[in-house]
């Protein structure tokens, strides 16, 4: 047999965590001890498996796919080869499951400049205690981090950067960083926090700020689903949340708090739909319902040589009607219906959000998030073994009912602002209104429902085969009392079967919550 034949094959195994101080061994120079270690012992490279930004404590969810693939690679009479005993993991029940690997197939374990026989007592025993130590370790130091988060959290320090509409400076004498407003996207801020509240939609002003040329941190093109997640930030109030715990932080604010929880309870309304997908140039489509299966009705082209217009129809042709004759039915209703119910306590209870004032939601709102800061507590104590699992399953079972009921209190609250302006002024506001706001108007305040056709067919117009139902509590106490006309009923039971069917949600199905 040849002297290469006899020479034992290695394995390389690298690993590092996420390292913010910069003084941890990259897995470049890992590999470039470990080769050096091969060659002082005659041993040849065969396999070298990496594993980057991937933590190996117990609190880490995330697979090492590197690792796991030893087991695989690993043969009979081999050497694995780590930098330090801690890459190869910082688990006990892991190190264990390795030792006995590499005991069954006579593997040799190097790490660092000690090479370990794990089928000997002896080296059993003082890996077994290296690797609960690196766990210690390991604790430890997810420990003092956490201590430096709460502390952090407590003083209303960032954590991180704090996004679009800040910019963070230095002092030239101290180095010290500070966080103030940036003159130049602080403005689009506030800009689109007052528009929200004035019941502009998301789309309208991405559309216009992406016309302006305004871009995320990032340099892209806004959407809607990133304006407002942006907006939702508790940092533009000046406010720092940790675990649902929220104190008064060390930069400016940008927006007041009333400003911030009147678009935390907007963007959490059931009604408000984001808009997805190519722009939209229709009152109902998306919105109005078909009778017969309660999906939403899309808009079919005009057919100059059938000489048709372009109509409302559902997907599966259960009902087709004249688009310009049904939004002039529906427009005719909705301002009738703000005009008799102005002075009605469901419209105006969200009103004051115009106005930056407090709503009844936003209160429910923030006592959910106190009562989930509660759970998060509890976690915390259950990870660091002060807590038994028991307990945290009793403060579970207590108060995620609690979250839930208040979460379902915001939800009844919550109202479009659009609805002020139209209580304000119905006609003016609708005239003055684009399309996207005149969408958002109708789903706030009624719900249309395309019925079929009588024997008249479709050529003539029926405007009492539109329904449009006003969108109010008071109708689930109308649909018990039986004093709900039987077509709002109909409706109202398709859109319910239509939410537990899993098809998108309405607004109606409220009344059955």
């Amino acid at each position: 047999m040849d002297a290469d034949d006899r020479q034992v094959k290695a394995a390389i195994y690298a690993r590092v965590s996420r390292d913010r101080t910069g003084t941890g061994k990259s897995f470049e120079e890992q590999i470039v001890e470990c080769t050096r270690t091969c060659v002082q012992e005659g041993w040849d490279v065969a396999e070298v498996v990496t594993d980057d930004s991937v933590s190996a404590s117990r609190y880490s969810t995330k697979e090492r796919p590197g690792y796991k693939s030893l087991a695989q690679i690993l043969k009979p009479e081999m050497v694995l080869v780590v930098w330090e005993l801690s890459r190869a993991g910082r688990r006990t029940a892991e190190h264990l499951a390795l030792q006995e690997l590499c005991e069954e197939r006579n593997v040799l374990f190097r790490a660092g400049s000690r090479t370990y026989d794990f089928r000997t007592s002896g080296d059993r025993f003082i890996g077994t205690v290296e690797s609960a130590i690196a766990a210690k370790y390991s604790d430890e130091t997810r420990e003092r981090v956490l201590r430096a988060k709460r502390a952090d959290a407590e003083a209303g320090r960032p954590n991180g950067a704090l996004g679009f509409g800040f910019m963070q400076t230095v002092d030239p004498a101290t180095f010290e960083k500070t966080w103030i407003l940036d003159p130049t996207t602080a403005p689009h801020i506030r800009e689109a926090a007052s528009d929200i509240l004035n019941g502009k939609t998301l789309y309208s002003i991405v559309k216009d700020w992406n016309k302006r040329g305004i871009t995320t941190i990032n340099g892209n093109e806004w959407i809607p689903s990133t304006l407002r997640q942006m907006l939702m930030r508790p940092a533009l109030a000046g406010l720092r949340e940790n675990h649902g715990h929220t104190t008064k932080a060390v930069w400016p604010p940008i927006i007041s708090e009333s400003e911030h929880r009147a678009l935390v309870a907007i963007f959490f309304d059931p009604n408000r739909v984001t808009q997805r997908g190519s722009p939209v140039r229709h009152l109902g489509s998306g919105i109005f319902l078909c009778g017969v299966c309660g999906q939403t009705v899309g808009v079919m082209g005009a057919q100059p040589k059938l000489q048709r217009l372009s109509r409302y129809a559902c997907p599966d042709r259960h009902v087709s009607r004249s688009q310009a004759d049904v939004d002039a039915h529906v427009t005719e209703k909705l301002l009738t219906v703000i005009a008799d119910k102005l002075a009605d306590e469901y419209l105006m209870d969200q009103t004051g959000a115009a106005d930056g004032g407090e709503t009844p939601s936003a209160h429910h709102l923030e006592r959910a998030a106190e009562l989930q800061g509660q759970i998060d507590d509890a976690l915390t104590e259950f990870e660091a073994g002060r807590l038994s699992a028991a307990l945290l399953g009793r403060i579970e079972a207590s108060l995620l009912p609690q979250i839930a009921q208040e979460r379902r209190a915001a939800a009844e609250r919550t109202s479009n602002p659009l609805l002020a302006k139209l209580a304000a002024g119905a006609e003016g506001a609708w005239e003055a209104a684009d399309i996207f706001e005149r969408r958002e108007m109708v789903r706030a305040a009624v719900v249309v429902t395309i019925l079929r056709a009588g024997k008249g067919g479709t050529h003539v117009f029926d405007p009492t085969k539109v329904s449009v139902v006003r969108r109010d509590r008071s109708n689930i106490q109308r649909l018990r009392s039986g004093s709900l006309p039987s077509k709002a009923i109909n409706h109202l039971v398709i859109a319910h079967a239509r939410s537990h069917a899993g098809r998108r949600r309405t607004a109606s199905i409220v009344f059955f919550e």
